[in-house]
Formats: C-alpha cells, structure tokens, sequence
C-alpha cells in the first residue's frame, strides 16, 4: 500500500514539475491511466487504459467497449443496449507502466501522446479529427478515417457514411456504426478573444492554409492548398478531390468512391502565408507538428512514441 501511495505521489509531482495538466487515476496494479479513461486488466494480467470512460472491459483481455454498448469477444466488436448498433472494440493501451519508479523522469511525466494540429494531444492508439468546433477531438481507432460531419470517424480500411452513421468496409462492404469522437486528453491553450486572428493549418513547408483547406504538395516541391478539408491530393500535383472522392488524373476529375459521382478536379492555391526564410548563413528547417523541427531536405516521420523523428529524403 506505501509503495502504490509513492508511486502516486511521485507521478502527481513530476506531471506538475513539467507543467502536464492531465491527471491520472491509479490502476490496481498500481500503473496509471489518464481521467475519461478506463483501467482494464489484459490478457497477461497486467493492466491497460480503454479510451472510454466507464467502458465495458471485453473478457478476452484485448478490447473494451463504450459504457452503453456490450462485448462481443466472438466478432471483437460492441453492440448498443437497445438499438443493436455495432462498432469495433477498442484496442486496451497502457500509458504508464507498473513500476514507474524504474523510469527516467521524462519518461513519467510525458506518456505516450499523439499531438494534434492545434497543440492538443489523443492517446497513442487514438487518431486527432477536427471538430466542427475548429479545435480536435480523439477517434479511438488507430489510423481512423475521420468523416466530414466533424463529429464521427471510422476504423482504417472502413469509409464513412455519414447519410446513415455508418462506416462501410472499402471491399466487403461490411458496416459498422461510426464511432463518436472524445475530448483530447491536454487541451490546446486558448487565446484571449482580443487577440484571435484567422485560424491556420499549418503545412509540412512552414506556410499556411486557411482553416478548412488541405496541405497539397506541389511540383515546385512547396505546398498549395486545397480548398477542400481532409481532401485527397492528386498524384499530378496539381489538383485534389473532396474527401470521399478518389483522383482521376486522366479525366481531371473526381470519382466518388462508392456513388462513382464525378466532380471536376480543384487547382491548388497558393499558401496564405509563406515560410519565412532564413539567411543563407542559417540552415533552414521544417517544422514537425508536435512543435519539434527537422532539417531542410528531411520528412517529418511519426513514430510509434506519437512524436516525430527525420526521414533523410525530402518529401519521403
């Protein structure tokens, strides 16, 4: 009992020391998971955090289901109480391990986050969407596709629907409800009214898009932007299509990908405000989104830590 009351003393300091504001609650194993989330034992025995609060835990000691939903280890899927309604488990993630006091401070106090375009962070395992709110919220699929209704997202391989609140497999056509997205576990700090300027999205060059619109690369090797949100770039660097439509650049047109409607192909504008450069003396870099930076001529590259390393090739 001493050491699980230390262990939470000292996880509580080191997150105040480094200026964290999540808090955890304790597990029975004495390893910790953020608040909103859910301790759940796996199959090991050790335990994990479900991205739910008060979720059901799956006896295959692998999921875990939203609190109004019930497992189904069978198919590894939730079904709703009362309309039926499924969706996939979501995948248990531990964020600190049992014996924190065997960890570097850092280690501690940073658990393993995904950052989000607006400085918020979801947990590793989840996947940042944008919010209709223009702030972002944390789908609990891995690699989820995030659907346009700003509220919803699917899991990989899966397209929403949002007509009907599906998600529909690209090849079986198989379906399952879409999931809804949580709160980020760190908010983004908010800026005084007074001094709200145009919301940006940042592009991997160090130049701007407007909010809504999508970083595209260009031939030129900068970027442009499309006048989509969540568009796909086409392959001729040139032009994109509305999300849920796939580019064909033979026809410069869009073709949605199960309706097989056609739009005309976007052009790609010029950034709102371009990278500044540095002086010839100074070598120039590209910021990462988590707020770190690589060379010029380097790829920011997620890594499974949810932060960002360098790729050595440029536009790798």
């Amino acid at each position: 009992m001493e050491r699980k009351a230390l262990i939470v003393v000292l996880a509580a300091a080191l997150a105040m020391a480094s200026g964290a504001r999540v808090n955890y609650k304790q597990c029975e194993d004495g390893s910790l998971c953020p608040d909103r989330t859910t301790c759940c034992q796996t199959v090991s025995g050790s335990w994990a955090c479900c991205p739910y609060e008060s979720a059901q835990c799956c006896k295959d000691g692998v999921h875990c289901c939203p609190s109004t939903y019930r497992c189904d280890v069978a198919n590894g899927t939730c079904v709703h109480a009362t309309s039926q309604e499924r969706l996939f488990g979501a995948a248990l993630e531990p964020v600190s391990p049992n014996s924190i006091g065997s960890r570097r401070r850092d280690q501690v106090s940073k658990p393993e986050f995904v950052p989000c375009p607006d400085g918020s962070f979801c947990n590793d395992g989840q996947t940042c969407c944008l919010l209709s709110s223009g702030g972002y919220g944390c789908c609990p699929y891995s690699h989820a596709e995030c659907c346009s209704d700003h509220a919803s997202c699917c899991p990989e391989g899966y397209q929403c629907k949002v007509s009907t609140h599906q998600c529909v497999h690209a090849t079986s056509n198989h379906t399952v409800a879409m999931a809804k997205k949580v709160e980020p576990v760190v908010r983004a700090p908010r800026t005084p009214a007074s001094k709200l300027t145009v919301e940006f999205v940042p592009c991997p060059d160090g130049s701007f898009c407007n909010d809504g619109q999508t970083c595209c690369l260009l031939s030129s090797g900068g970027y442009g932007c499309c006048p989509y949100a969540h568009a796909e770039c086409c392959s001729d660097h040139a032009s994109c299509c509305p999300e849920g439509y796939k580019c064909k650049v033979s026809t410069h047109q869009c073709v949605h990908a199960t309706s097989n409607h056609t739009v005309a192909m976007a052009k790609k504008v010029d950034p709102v405000v371009r990278a500044p450069r540095t002086s010839a003396a100074n070598a120039e870099f590209v910021p990462c989104p988590g707020g770190s930076f690589c060379k010029d001529g380097q790829t920011c590259c997620l890594l499974s830590s949810g932060w960002y390393g360098c790729c050595p090739y440029a536009h790798a």
